[in-house]
C-alpha cells in the first residue's frame, strides 16, 4: 500500500533537513504513522544520520556530507515514486562483532536466524539499491522524477 500523503510529507521533510532548513525534531515529526511500510523503514534509515539527543539542523558539525545529501535525495525520489516497498519490515541483518559473539553464546542458532532473515532480504530485492527493489527500478524512478520536474 502506498500512502501518498505520508510519503509526500516525509519526502519534503527529508529534503528540508538535508538542506539545513528544518531541525531533526521536525524531521522526526514529519513521519506519520502509516500502513505504508516505506514510511517506517525510511524513518529508521534517516534516524541514523542525526543525533536525537538535542535539537539541531544539518549545519556545521551536524551537516551532511555530499554523499549523504545524494543518498537523502535518492530517498526522496523513492518516497515521491509510486513504487511499492518490497523489503521485509525489519532491519537488514548485518553481521557484526556482536552478532558473532551472540552466535557463540547461542551455539550458532542466532546466526542461522540471521542468515534466514538475510535470505528474505535477498529474495525481496537487491540491497545495494535499497529502498528500490533493483537498479532498473531506481533508474525508472529517477527518470520519471526528472520528467516531472521539466
Amino acid at each position: 500500500m502506498i500512502d501518498r500523503k505520508a510519503r509526500d510529507k516525509a519526502a519534503l521533510a527529508v529534503r528540508r533537513y538535508a538542506s539545513g532548513r528544518i531541525t531533526n525534531d521536525a524531521l522526526e515529526e514529519a513521519f506519520d504513522e502509516s500502513d505504508d511500510l516505506a514510511i517506517d523503514a525510511l524513518r529508521h534509515e534517516v534516524w541514523a544520520f542525526y543525533s536525537d539527543m538535542k535539537q539541531h539542523k544539518a549545519k556545521g558539525r551536524h551537516a551532511l556530507s555530499k554523499e549523504q545529501k545524494r543518498y537523502f535525495a535518492e530517498l526522496c525520489i523513492f518516497l515521491k515514486s509510486d513504487q511499492k516497498y518490497v523489503f521485509p519490515d525489519e532491519q537488514y541483518p548485518r553481521a557484526s562483532f556482536y552478532s558473532l559473539l551472540f552466535s557463540l553464546v547461542t551455539f550458532g542458532r542466532s546466526e542461522k536466524k540471521r542468515i534466514k532473515k538475510k535470505l528474505l532480504w535477498d529474495e525481496a530485492g537487491n540491497i545495494e539499491f535499497w529502498p528500490f527493489q533493483s537498479e532498473m527500478k531506481k533508474h525508472d524512478a529517477i527518470d520519471s522524477f526528472r520528467f516531472l520536474r521539466q
